[in-house]
């Protein structure tokens, strides 16, 4: 067996995301009431760098304004940054440090479990995918007073942050994948959201189900790669039509998926949340309610759209992202 950064532990999940699974235990998660607070992510990625060989060290750092930063892709592909497969275990430590700080115990694990499932596979023309074949970029220099940003990438991961110091300033694109959906362990990267989605389908009745359900489900992730995208037609129905209780699950729908970045950045997102027009959050499920077939859903605020499409392979192949029209890669006063 090749070496992964893959710990018995980080295979784990541990019971506050398998909560996100059960119905009756939802109304008990964080209300994104307490004030951000920024963990020393400054410090966490300096201690990384600090470990690396002159050559790591060239293949880690890209000018903050480089063109490849907003060049990001979940496609399997051949990427010239640092790739966590060619790291010692010293340096490997050093990683799971800075993004169990970056991103928190449960962005981290949710991490580990995407990679998990991805098997190893040659792409031809020397693109392999697996679970070492994923690259770290630093868009730099790291610094306590201008902004900077850094990226995990490869086959299904692509999450960025942009900070100024240890505060984030922007967590977005941030897409997780998972193909096969479910591995031969039972372990499942993205079914806390599909579950909770669906479940929240499945409470709605009559007209109001009609309304939230479209046969037609989207091939692929409609807001693309691309840094310029455009919002996607809203359809379903708004969370002041549908049920105070089905607006907390859906709340706790968007929550999931901001939770593969840590505290600070989920709860910044639901404080927006909490301050939207309900009449300005749209939620519409596409497909059918099985687990057999194409299907998936789409959650879109004024500014931001979180998408889960599983189509390919047989519905055994997901694609999910959130994404925001402003804030991306970059602070907007520094646009």
């Amino acid at each position: 067996m090749p070496r992964t950064w893959l710990s018995a532990s980080g295979l784990s999940l541990c019971m506050g995301s398998l909560l996100l699974c059960i119905p009756g235990a939802m109304a008990q998660e964080d209300t994104g009431s307490s004030a951000p607070v920024a963990p020393d992510r400054i410090g966490a990625a300096s201690a990384l760098v600090e470990l690396l060989e002159e050559s790591e060290h060239a293949q880690l750092m890209r000018d903050f304004n480089d063109p490849e930063r907003h060049g990001w892709s979940f496609f399997p592909a051949r990427r010239t940054s640092l790739r966590i497969g060619d790291l010692d275990d010293e340096e490997r430590a050093a990683l799971v440090d800075f993004l169990k700080v970056a991103l928190g115990e449960n962005g981290l694990n949710r991490v580990r479990e995407v990679c998990a499932v991805e098997p190893v596979t040659d792409r031809g023309g020397g693109v392999v995918t697996g679970p070492n074949e994923y690259h770290l970029t630093f868009f730099g220099p790291i610094s306590s007073t201008e902004p900077w940003g850094w990226r995990l990438e490869g086959h299904h991961i692509a999450l960025n942050q942009t900070l100024v110091g240890s505060k984030l300033i922007a967590v977005t694109p941030s897409f997780l994948g998972s193909a096969p959906v479910r591995n031969a362990d039972g372990l499942e990267p993205l079914g806390r959201e599909i579950r909770l989605a669906r479940f929240c389908v499945e409470q709605l009745d009559g007209d109001l189900r009609e309304q939230v359900v479209e046969e037609d489900v989207p091939r692929e992730i409609v807001t693309g790669m691309n840094v310029d995208w455009e919002q996607p037609r809203r359809q379903g129905a708004s969370l002041a039509e549908l049920p105070a209780t089905i607006q907390q699950q859906l709340r706790l729908l968007a929550r999931t998926h901001a939770s593969v970045h840590a505290d600070d950045a989920v709860r910044t997102f639901l404080a927006s949340w909490d301050a939207t027009d309900p009449a300005k959050i749209h939620f519409v499920w596409f497909g059918p309610l099985t687990e057999k077939g194409p299907h998936g859903y789409r959650l879109q605020g004024p500014e931001w759209v979180m998408e889960y499409v599983n189509h390919q392979g047989g519905a055994n192949h997901v694609h999910t992202v959130w994404r925001t029209l402003e804030g991306e890669f970059i602070p907007i006063a520094s646009r």
